[in-house]
């Protein structure tokens, strides 16, 4: 090879490692300068680290670069207030009713509970879909003897994406029993768009590895969501809302049962707000509910963004008293 023709391959080959070498040195200087944790870690009084959310009796500090808060767990297992005998309201959902990234007098159910001065128990858990809540519901009925007043539900869901902690996606795990139900969500898991797929790398291997791919989501990280969220099939939709359908169904059957009114309410992950696709959720859950659903997209429609934790996700202190607020103002 002529020395003309290998200056332009000498060229780009320095031009790469000279960006490598930037690169790396701008990630260990963010790492001290700007850090920004991969997700909440569970720290005691005593600096002990926890691998759980809802251990009894315990109290502990969800600490990420996004929140540090106090968390009280009865003995029982469930996230304060807690109830001595029977609660009037149950609380059941997923991570944005337990309260992720809030203190404990920032919850909605919480803040509910002191101003309408009744007595009310939070039995919701992060990581869960709608059979695993009512499956703590029933646990409380039958073990506990518990016999509410009333109980509410709030999904957290979307119908045009595969996005984390998505309940209706989460119920098709629910069926893990049924090998056929796995099987459908590694396929539904599958059945992304390329920039869900690009999406799906950066969660999950990037952003534990990249201090700077941390600070990207943390200040973009609703823009993100709303760009690349992994998109939803229409056959493990279909399964999706069909398994969801049977479990507020059990919801109804318990109701008859032990005699208490129940309601159900839809928060939406941001993106499901930020790209206008919040109105299909609720007609699509709205389909497969044997009562009326309430919608809370309205309560961050102006500012969506202002409501949810960036990196995070989920409702922080302002969304949480947002939808105490609704809540509040229904006569019920």
């Amino acid at each position: 090879m002529l020395p003309s023709m290998r200056t332009p391959w000498i060229n780009f080959g320095l031009l790469l490692c000279a960006t490598a070498f930037s690169l790396a040195l701008m990630e260990m200087t963010s790492r001290f300068v700007y850090p920004i944790s991969a997700g909440p870690k569970f720290i005691t009084s005593d600096g002990r680290e926890l691998n759980s959310w809802n251990e009894p009796g315990r109290t502990y500090r969800q600490v990420s670069s996004e929140y540090n808060a106090i968390t009280n767990i009865t003995g029982k297992g469930y996230r304060i207030p807690e109830v001595q005998g029977n609660p009037d309201v149950i609380f059941i959902g997923d991570s944005c009713t337990f309260g992720v990234g809030l203190g404990d007098k920032e919850t909605f159910p919480f803040q509910y509970a002191l101003s309408k001065k009744v007595t009310c128990a939070n039995l919701a858990s992060p990581d869960w879909g709608t059979g695993e809540e009512i499956d703590r519901l029933e646990e409380a009925l039958s073990d506990w003897g518990w016999r509410p007043r009333h109980v509410m539900l709030f999904m957290f869901a979307m119908t045009t994406s595969m996005a984390g902690g998505n309940d209706i996606v989460d119920n098709l795990a629910y069926g893990r029993k049924d090998r056929s139900d796995r099987l459908l969500k590694r396929v539904a898991q599958k059945q992304s768009t390329l920039w869900g797929n690009i999406y799906n790398y950066l969660r999950y291997q990037v952003l534990f590895s990249s201090n700077l791919a941390r600070i990207l989501k943390f200040h973009l990280g609703s823009q993100v969501r709303s760009a690349v969220s992994l998109r939803i099939d229409e056959q493990p939709l279909k399964q999706s809302l069909e398994l969801t359908r049977r479990q507020l169904l059990r919801l109804q059957h318990l109701s008859d049962v032990y005699g208490f009114s129940y309601e159900i309410f839809l928060i939406h992950p941001v993106q499901d707000i930020v790209r206008g696709t919040a109105d299909h959720t609720q007609q699509a859950l709205q389909s497969i509910s044997p009562v009326p659903i309430w919608d809370t997209a309205h309560l961050f429609s102006k500012n969506p963004t202002d409501y949810y934790y960036a990196y995070d996700g989920h409702p922080n202190a302002r969304g949480s008293a947002a939808i105490a607020q609704f809540l509040l103002s229904r006569n019920k």
